[in-house]
């Protein structure tokens, strides 16, 4: 039940013209004392163009919605039934703006302003989320939780968004707005039906809310338990009605792993180029292509797959007879005469293979989890996915890749280093997410989609041919996802210094350097959190 705000003894704002932004305040959700402090944060900043509401039960509400001198009176409206769901759904039938948000925490200087002129910027804006800061001890405000651009596929992982998070006030009625059912969850299951429908998904990389504590915290939430509960939940749901597929509880509290359904057992070629050298490994003189195959044989357990080989003609006769004993008829012998090329030497894999999905695979890897090419050729079954990668560990169990990062013209490995369990920052080395590329060491492609933007480049026969591969499968509209449930080693040296050519490096930088300034998805930086190329 709402009541009108004349019959509490509070003046409506006037609403001429109708404003854009309405900030709702839930001192239900908050706590009295919570709220009045964010009234203030939101008063301080009322411009024309936005109205304050708050929302919650008679007696809270009376006395948040007081003027304490600030000459800026908030528009009241009482719910008698004070839920979250109850209290937020009341205030958006109260809510006049075009976009809406729930204010949980105080705001950053200048949000409302930020926001208002975002809004006006971008005509099919739907949703808009920014970055959580606090004060350093100089008082200066710092980011300390910067979040990616969109990332769907983190989202249906990880409520990520945090609590702060502006939506077109039509799409939050056309869906319904909170959901009962969903106790402490009600914001995770609202995003992921919003963003289901959104035209327009925007992460402002500015500080706008000033949470207590960081991360801050889903209104109505219960007992933890009872908030995971919901959270798995709302995520089922949205597979549901979305991609198919299940979820289970992830690594850490708050994530999930997505299991989606394979759409039959289409052929993976898996393309290795070598040499047959061989390598120490723990202690031991091992052929690395021999020993690649044999984890593929004997430890997958997708069935479907040929295996094609790229060889030198310096590879040893008693290597190929080796591969041919392990893989049998799914083995592809490609012989390669020219110079050095591993983007040549995985093109002409690449044509002399068959599967619609291209697995290239790097000789010096070894298979550690099973179902290491389901994972990723799930995800490359969505038909806007042009390329996944998967994690990668070095022989001593530390990350070696958990996606690539592009910022100011460089390129690295996240992850690069980290303790083999590490969750990473905010979660991000355990969930499946977009990212701008990731290695050719092992990454699944469609082969429409490697055909189409033309596969390795010539121009990059040693180093960077990844990075070229990534961006033009971004650049041509596809997602690229790392998941971390498609784990591998990667003997690579982490103290080993490869020799990158300037001329590569001039022409990564000559033909991508523009798209290399700022990684959406890793807005932190390179940090501690990468190795650059």
């Amino acid at each position: 039940m709402s009541v009108p705000a004349h019959e509490q003894g509070f003046e409506p704002a006037k609403q001429e013209p109708a404003p854009r932004l309405t900030l709702m305040v839930l001192p239900w959700a908050t706590g009295q004392r919570d709220a009045a402090a964010i009234l203030e944060s939101v008063r301080a900043q009322a411009l024309p163009g936005c109205e304050i509401l708050v929302v919650g039960p008679r007696k809270t509400v009376v006395a948040a919605g007081e003027d304490h001198g600030t000459g800026a009176l908030a528009r009241v409206t009482v719910s008698d039934s004070p839920t979250a769901v109850e209290a937020f759904n009341a205030g958006l039938d109260a809510a006049s703006g075009e976009f809406v948000v729930a204010v949980d925490h105080p705001l950053a200087d200048a949000a409302v302003l930020t926001i208002i002129e975002t809004i006006h910027a971008h005509d099919d804006l739907d949703v808009l989320y920014g970055d959580d800061g606090g004060q350093d001890h100089a008082g200066t405000v710092v980011p300390t939780d910067r979040r990616p651009d969109f990332s769907p596929e983190r989202l249906r992982s990880q409520m990520y968004f945090g609590t702060f998070t502006v939506y077109r006030a039509a799409l939050l009625r056309d869906v319904g707005g909170y959901r009962a059912g969903f106790p402490g969850a009600e914001a995770y299951d609202l995003a992921l039906r919003a963003t289901e429908r959104a035209r327009f998904v925007l992460h402002l990389p500015r500080v706008l809310s000033m949470p207590r504590e960081p991360g801050g915290t889903e209104s109505g939430a219960g007992s933890p338990q009872t908030t995971a509960d919901s959270e798995l939940r709302a995520v089922s749901e949205h597979l549901d009605r979305t991609i198919g597929g299940s979820a289970e509880p992830g690594r850490i509290s708050g994530t999930f792993r997505i299991r989606r359904s394979l759409h039959g057992a289409p052929l993976v070629s898996i393309i290795i180029p070598t040499r047959g050298s061989s390598a120490v490994i723990r202690g031991e003189s091992r052929c690395l292509v021999v020993e690649a195959v044999r984890g593929i044989v004997d430890r997958s357990d997708y069935a479907s797959v040929e295996i094609v080989v790229v060889v030198d003609d310096a590879t040893p006769a008693p290597v190929i007879e080796e591969l041919r004993v392990l893989a049998g008829d799914r083995l592809v012998v490609v012989p390669w005469s020219e110079p050095f090329s591993f983007s040549g030497k995985v093109n002409r894999g690449v044509v002399c293979s068959r599967g619609d999905y291209l697995l290239l695979l790097n000789d010096d890897t070894e298979v550690i989890a099973p179902d290491w090419i389901q994972s990723m050729l799930a995800i490359a079954q969505q038909p806007d996915v042009g390329m996944v990668g998967a994690m990668l560990y070095f022989e001593d169990g530390s990350i070696q890749h958990a996606g690539h990062l592009y910022d100011h013209g460089n390129a690295g490995h996240i992850g690069f280093g980290w303790p083999h369990d590490a969750p990473g920052p905010n979660g991000a080395f355990v969930v499946d997410r977009e990212v701008s590329g990731v290695t050719a060491a092992c990454a699944v492609l469609p082969r429409q989609v490697y055909f189409e933007v033309g596969g390795l480049s010539a121009v990059f026969p040693g180093n960077y041919n990844d990075v070229d591969l990534s961006m033009k499968v971004t650049g041509a509209g596809y997602r690229i996802i790392w998941t971390p449930w498609a784990e591998l080693v990667h003997f690579e040296s982490k103290t080993r210094v490869p020799t990158i050519g300037h001329r590569e490096l001039r022409a990564i930088r000559a033909r991508w350097g523009h798209r290399m300034r700022r990684d959406p998805y890793w807005p932190d930086g390179p940090g501690d959190f990468v190795k650059r190329g």
